[in-house]
């Protein structure tokens, strides 16, 4: 035991033909990996940046028009309602009111449901902007792993 660790010392003190040890050559791959960890997070972290103002944007827009459609169902249905149902109720007179009611505010829940159907799709689509932060991260996992497997191999 006590020449293995005679050689292990000696191994580590050795110095290679351009002269530099072993132990620096270790130190200046660690180094030179860690500086490209750091700015591969920076990039990294300036995508996503990017990434979140793109996604802003089309949430905002999406937002409005769920806000847009909602506004006017509410505002509009009792006076369309109502305006209908009694022109419906004119126009037959075996129609009761109850159901010349209920044709216009069937049909006006049903625009208004696809109005909040569309907007809810923006929504959804706006958050696919995350997929290039994603597939990025996953790239850039990869490399690490790659280059800690360079790093550890003999």
């Amino acid at each position: 035991m006590a020449s293995q660790t005679t050689l292990n010392r000696n191994s580590a003190d050795r110095i290679h033909a351009n002269g530099h040890s072993a132990t620096g050559g270790v130190q200046q791959n660690v180094s030179a990996l860690a500086h490209d960890l750091i700015t591969l997070c920076e990039l990294q972290f300036q995508l996503l940046m990017w990434d979140i103002k793109d996604g802003k944007s089309r949430v905002v827009k999406a937002a409005i028009m769920l806000g847009i459609a909602g506004v006017l169902a509410l505002g509009a249905l009792p006076v369309l309602v109502m305006a209908s149902g009694y022109g419906l109720q004119a126009a037959w007179d075996d129609l009761p009111l109850w159901a010349a009611m209920l044709i216009p505010a069937a049909t006006l829940i049903c625009i208004a449901g696809i109005m909040a159907w569309i907007g809810a799709n923006k929504i959804s689509q706006a958050t696919d902007v995350f997929q290039r932060t994603q597939s990025e991260m996953t790239e850039n996992v990869k490399w690490v792993k790659a280059a800690l497997r360079r790093q550890s191999a003999p």
